[in-house]
């Protein structure tokens, strides 16, 4: 159902991927979600065109991309929201059928700002987490007129310090992978301790 759901989606057939989700999720003794009837087609028609106004809702004014690449980050959100709720997952799936880079100049300042250089994965996902959190701060804040419920000033992003510096480490990690390193760590943890220690082990794979 996956396969057929992500080629729904690629060709912006939302509901119909929708209705393949309703057409396997209603024959389960226990499907996923809560409150959801799969068999009452007009409720899941409904979920899904909800789903999609609230990502189109998102601000992508700040994107220097072509009309192509901003309906793709719609697919990605749609497709996690929907099936995999694992925006990782869901990035790389859609990275897999497109060429084009993501082009914000805010986004490029901030990780500039963070001397850090993420890869593609990395940037989209942290600009798609901040779209997601902002509208839901401006949702909640309307719902419940409640004025600390605020997005994230323009500019700035929804990623931690620690969250970039782990980045760092595991962007040179896979670097370092590629080399042919002998004797270099399988595991990103056993490197992580290496270079916690500044060890002589990490000093010698960082100088080859």
């Amino acid at each position: 159902m996956k396969e057929k759901f992500i080629k729904a989606v690629e060709q912006n057939n939302f509901e119909s991927a929708a209705l393949l989700m309703a057409q396997e999720y209603s024959t389960r003794i226990i499907p996923p979600g809560i409150g959801i009837d799969w068999a009452d087609t007009d409720q899941v028609k409904s979920m899904s065109k909800k789903e999609l106004n609230q990502i189109k809702s998102f601000d992508f004014s700040d994107l220097l991309n072509t009309d192509f690449f901003v309906n793709r980050l719609v697919q990605i959100m749609y497709y996690d929201n929907m099936i995999e709720h694992n925006l990782w997952n869901s990035i790389e799936i859609f990275l897999l059928r497109e060429k084009e880079a993501i082009n914000c100049p805010s986004l490029e300042a901030y990780f500039k700002q963070k001397e850090f250089n993420p890869t593609e994965e990395q940037r989209i996902y942290t600009y798609l987490v901040t779209k997601r959190y902002n509208t839901y701060q401006l949702n909640m804040g309307k719902m419940l007129k409640d004025t600390n419920y605020k997005p994230l000033p323009s500019g700035e992003y929804l990623i931690s310090d620690s969250e970039i510096s782990l980045w760092k480490d595991l962007n040179e990690f896979h670097e370092l992978s590629g080399k042919n390193i002998d004797n270099f760590p399988k595991t990103f943890a056993t490197f992580q301790k290496h270079k916690a220690e500044k060890d002589d082990k990490y000093l010698s794979w960082i100088i080859k």
